[in-house]
């Protein structure tokens, strides 16, 4: 259970920082820099 719990956090975690990364992108665009 423990190890489950452990491989969903992570998944999570990655799901989580590509969706910042994107919109962190998005923002940049629309700054312009």
């Amino acid at each position: 259970p423990a190890n489950t719990v452990m491989i969903n956090n992570g998944i999570r975690c990655r799901e989580i920082r590509s969706v910042v990364l994107d919109c962190w992108k998005r923002f940049k665009d629309i700054m312009g820099s």
